[in-house]
């Protein structure tokens, strides 16, 4: 249950900043250009992805205080997750900052709605690092974390590395199974990432004119 809850939110953000842009663009042609760069003929021949972009990223450390147990950490989390459906984004950041810093830097969860959250107010800057935990931590299985990392590195303004990043994470989808991707995160995923990869490349393709 608490996943539809930060669902809404997550979809809601990367519509405003990059989806509304409709170029007919989806998973189909984004498994082409995978392919392509593959330089296979069908993208199920992909056994392995591809190189994992580097990232020149400053990610929280963690305090070697940490005292938060797993109860009051998934505890603060829901309470984030209450204030965040009720639209008070502002309350929710120190919430999840308190799990990060005191329970564990790495919590996927509070990363991804952190990260999230940040990118809603306008600070996508301070969103980044937090989006890219989320998706390490995931090991790039979570989508919704990737399309916000990828959207969050657009607008960043280095969109050449946002593209690697989705083409990595579409090579590494390919390669998961449904029991460890279920079909509606990969559905979910192919149904944005063609747009995105779309966008991505019209702006590459401007500034190389």
């Amino acid at each position: 249950m608490l996943r539809f809850g930060f669902l809404v939110l997550c979809v809601l953000a990367l519509h405003n900043q990059l989806v509304m842009c409709q170029f007919g663009f989806f998973g189909q042609e984004a498994r082409r250009l995978l392919t392509k760069m593959m330089g296979t003929e069908e993208v199920g021949e992909v056994a392995t992805p591809l190189d994992e972009p580097e990232y020149d990223i400053n990610v929280l450390k963690a305090s070697g205080s940490e005292t938060l147990t797993e109860p009051e950490m998934a505890e603060l989390i829901q309470q984030a997750v209450t204030l965040i459906n009720d639209g008070d984004y502002d309350h929710s950041i120190p919430l999840l900052l308190n799990v990060l810093e005191n329970g564990s830097v790495t919590n996927k969860e509070a990363n991804m709605l952190l990260g999230t959250v940040l990118f809603q107010l306008g600070r996508p800057e301070e969103a980044e690092s937090f989006l890219y935990q989320a998706v390490k931590g995931s090991e790039w299985k979570d989508a919704i974390s990737i399309i916000n990392f990828i959207t969050c590195l657009r607008e960043n303004k280095d969109v050449a590395l946002a593209e690697r990043t989705a083409l990595y994470a579409l090579s590494r989808m390919e390669t998961f199974d449904d029991n460890t991707v279920s079909s509606e995160d990969k559905q979910f995923f192919m149904s944005r990432i063609g747009d995105i990869l779309g966008i991505l490349k019209m702006e590459l393709d401007k500034v190389s004119a």
